[in-house]
């Protein structure tokens, strides 16, 4: 059984996956408000109880690997995140979970590896554009932060590299851009 997260400064999104050849099947997720937990290991605990509790959601096999994305960045296979009072540890999971390792990657540095296997059902064209796959691209994920990554073309293949944007403001210019503002601020 794989764990693997997304974790934010509003929410953390958890799922259980059963590795299968060529695939992976999810066995189960479950969505954690953030800021009601005082460290992300209670969320993890919290998760394998209630995963353990309902047998029939498939949460009795064994960990064997987890990774998270986590907003903010890793320094040291740490991440203090930027929006809540938290240090995830990954060493301390890993013995938390009774694995080896747990891999921490920036949030968006997880997503950026997985931009490429979206399918176009999955993908929402804002603004037409001339599509050039084999050239450099940016991530940006507008959360709690603003999140960003930046996926290098190195000729083979695109690597992805983290960055912090951090807080930004939304200056709109444009009249499309008002009409945006205030669609966001009805919500």
């Amino acid at each position: 059984m794989i764990l693997a997260g997304d974790v934010g400064g509003t929410k953390c999104n958890l799922a259980l996956f059963e590795a299968r050849p060529g695939a992976l099947r999810r066995i189960t997720q479950r969505r954690f408000e953030s800021k009601t937990h005082p460290h992300f290991e209670e969320i993890v605990a919290e998760f394998l109880q209630q995963i353990r509790a309902n047998a029939s959601e498939g949460g009795a096999g064994k960990i064997t690997a987890a990774g998270f994305g986590v907003a903010g960045p890793v320094v040291e296979h740490k991440v203090r995140t930027t929006n809540l009072p938290w240090l995830v540890d990954g060493a301390s999971l890993a013995r938390i979970l009774g694995i080896e390792r747990v891999v921490l990657l920036n949030d968006l540095e997880a997503t950026g590896h997985s931009v490429e296997l979206l399918g176009s059902s999955e993908i929402l064209t804002l603004n037409e554009g001339t599509p050039t796959p084999k050239a450099n691209k940016v991530l940006i994920a507008a959360g709690t932060g603003l999140g960003e990554a930046i996926l290098f073309w190195d000729g083979n293949r695109h690597i992805v590299a983290a960055t912090e944007g951090g807080h930004t403001d939304f200056a709109p210019r444009t009249e499309k851009q008002i009409e945006l503002l205030r669609h966001l601020m009805k919500r």
